[in-house]
């Protein structure tokens, strides 16, 4: 590949996530994972603390770097609430299955074998609950057990359902997939009025998880990150993940971070 055409693409790897959130919660990352992003950790340190004693990651699918651009308003709330962005590169296949297993394994993937291998997941000795509809990752995590996992029938019960665990303090680390603008973009353009609704909706979800946290967890060191599981491209029928194309490889991450009220 050129250097013309690597400037497409993101320099860091969706792996890298593992190790970075290892060191948040100061536990221990898979060995022969990708090094951890140190700007991250700076930017929690920064914050007031050393060591996250809460996580909440919020995956929303087919959100890429460039849907984002196209959307300034909600780019702009995002990063007003979010003290770090970090420019992510997807594993390819550029998809949610595989960057989900990228994020938690800390390992690139770069082949459809590799969803077959036997992976160290980061979370297997944390309380872990993850939220979301059916889908292969979560069929993963219930087969290995490295966290807990509650399937909602349906898009609309997972945010109500996701501000309950926060409030009851069900798990240390929670994370939550959304595929509401996902299954928006599917059947529109991505710059129709349809996806910008169900953008809006995303954001939004994002803001109530976070309102919750300020509420529910206002104890402890928290840490929370818009992150999500895959970028996407137009196509004639909408919108289409999976292709190594800019729109697909490149993802953003958006960190935010609250101090305990107790320090």
């Amino acid at each position: 590949m050129s250097k013309k055409e690597f400037d497409k693409y993101n320099s860091i790897p969706s792996a890298s996530i593992c190790a970075t959130f290892a060191d948040m919660l100061n536990s221990a990352a898979p060995l022969g994972v990708e090094p951890p992003v140190e700007s991250v950790i700076s930017d929690m340190v920064k914050s007031g603390f050393n060591r996250s004693e809460k996580l909440l990651i919020f995956h929303p699918s087919f959100l890429g770097e460039s849907v984002l651009k196209s959307f300034p308003k909600e780019e702009i709330a995002l990063s007003t609430a979010c003290k770090s962005y970090l420019p992510l590169l997807s594993s390819y296949p550029p998809s949610p299955f595989f960057n989900l297993l990228s994020f938690y394994s800390g390992q690139i993937l770069s082949d459809k074998k590799d969803k077959d291998k036997e992976y160290n997941f980061l979370f297997q000795k944390e309380k872990v609950l993850i939220i979301g509809e059916k889908c292969e990752f979560l069929e993963i995590a219930q087969q290995r057990k490295f966290a807990t996992v509650h399937l909602c029938s349906s898009e609309h019960e997972i945010i109500p359902y996701a501000v309950k665990a926060i409030k009851e303090n069900s798990a240390d680390v929670i994370i939550i997939l959304s595929n509401e603008f996902a299954s928006s973009v599917k059947l529109s353009d991505l710059k129709s009025k349809k996806t910008a609704l169900a953008l809006d909706y995303t954001v939004k979800s994002f803001f109530l998880l976070k309102d919750a946290i300020e509420v529910y967890w206002d104890k402890y060191n928290v840490s929370y990150a818009f992150l999500p599981t895959c970028g996407c491209h137009n196509t004639f029928f909408g919108g289409r993940c999976g292709k190594m194309c800019p729109e697909d490889m490149n993802i953003p991450l958006y960190m935010g971070y609250k101090k305990s009220s107790l320090l």
